[in-house]
């Protein structure tokens, strides 16, 4: 295995950026070593290998190391600095999440809570050989993920409008099952978590982002003191979603330990969330949240206004040259199927 090892690293080239572009033969790799998908602890190795060589050759050392919370960030660290939507937002989390999810090239990949397909169509382009299938409950985020993949002319990947809990999947069908902050979202956990491990085949893995706890996030912070400046507050308003449902490590340990889950695992992230270039497009971003809306709603139209200009100024004390960001915390849980719970 050393010698194979060491022959791999010396066959890929710097050019090759992902498994597909292997200038030497990925394929030829595994015909060599005569490894071709049927160990699949082996083949992990080879792909954490590769994604991790890809990964150094394309990130320079500006991009590679942690801004922390409050840092500034430089348009030549990373790219979307302009218009905010939810994957922009997300941006430092994608990158995070995008090398913990170690997609090989004929992975089949089911995506939860996919919104409008990002997620999904970077797991399509990592496993070229395999497929993908995003869902998600929203149809209009469905449609658009069609409308993306189309565009970009990718023939591996599915959408489906579904609820994670009740879809029938194939049985021991995906490899990998991912989810970037969807599963916090699960009207019952207790029937979805099963129905997901039962579609992961044996040796396969989950791999989801999630909030830690609401006092660890300076978003939700800044933003809840500045809508009820000295006040207590719920986390959540009623009939808003919970995205701090997944934030205790002690819970999720214990849903997923008893709905088909083992070899549970945590993974510290600190990375911060963009709101917008300037104040202006960060308050706008802000407003659309359900928290922000079901607090002003229990407000007065003066209140509301005074508020408002108070959540502004929260904004504007973290704005920098290169736009709106407040610090984050998260979770990256990954965790195997060690069996099929009964229906």
């Amino acid at each position: 295995m050393r010698e194979f090892l060491s022959e791999f690293a010396d066959r890929s080239s710097p050019a090759c950026l992902d498994c597909n572009r292997l200038g030497t033969g990925f394929e030829d790799i595994h015909s060599d070593a005569d490894l071709m998908v049927r160990d699949q602890d082996t083949r992990q190795i080879i792909c954490s290998l590769h994604n991790s060589l890809r990964s150094t050759l394309s990130m320079n050392a500006k991009r590679a190391r942690r801004i922390e919370a409050g840092a500034s960030v430089r348009p030549d660290d990373w790219a979307t600095v302009g218009a905010v939507n939810y994957d922009a937002e997300l941006q430092r989390h994608n990158v995070v999440l995008r090398q913990a999810y170690d997609i090989c090239r004929d992975d089949r990949v089911l995506d939860i809570g996919c919104g409008t397909g990002q997620t999904t169509r970077e797991a399509a382009r990592l496993a070229p050989a395999g497929h993908a299938l995003g869902i998600d409950v929203s149809e209009a985020a469905i449609s658009r993920a069609r409308e993306a993949a189309e565009a970009e002319g990718l023939g591996n990947i599915r959408f489906e409008k579904a609820d994670a809990a009740m879809h029938s999947f194939p049985a021991e069908h995906f490899d990998i099952a991912i989810s970037r902050f969807g599963t916090m979202f699960f009207a019952d956990p207790i029937v979805a978590f099963p129905n997901i491990a039962r579609a992961i085949h044996p040796g396969g893995r989950l791999v989801m982002m999630v909030w830690q706890d609401s006092e660890r996030n300076e978003w939700f912070v800044s933003i809840r003191e500045a809508l009820v400046a000295g006040e207590s507050t719920p986390t959540v308003f009623p009939a808003t979603p919970d995205p701090f449902s997944l934030s205790d490590p002690v819970v999720v340990e214990g849903i997923l330990g008893g709905t088909g889950f083992s070899d549970i695992e945590f993974t510290d992230v600190r990375e911060p969330v963009y709101y917008g270039k300037d104040v202006n497009a960060a308050l706008e971003w802000v407003r659309g949240f359900s928290y922000t809306q079901a607090a002003l709603r229990q407000l007065g139209p003066a209140a509301a206004e005074f508020t408002v200009e108070r959540l502004r100024k929260t904004i504007a004390e973290h704005q920098n040259e290169f736009g709106v960001w407040f610090g984050s915390r998260a979770w990256i849980v990954a965790a195997k199927p060690h069996g099929h719970p009964r229906k």
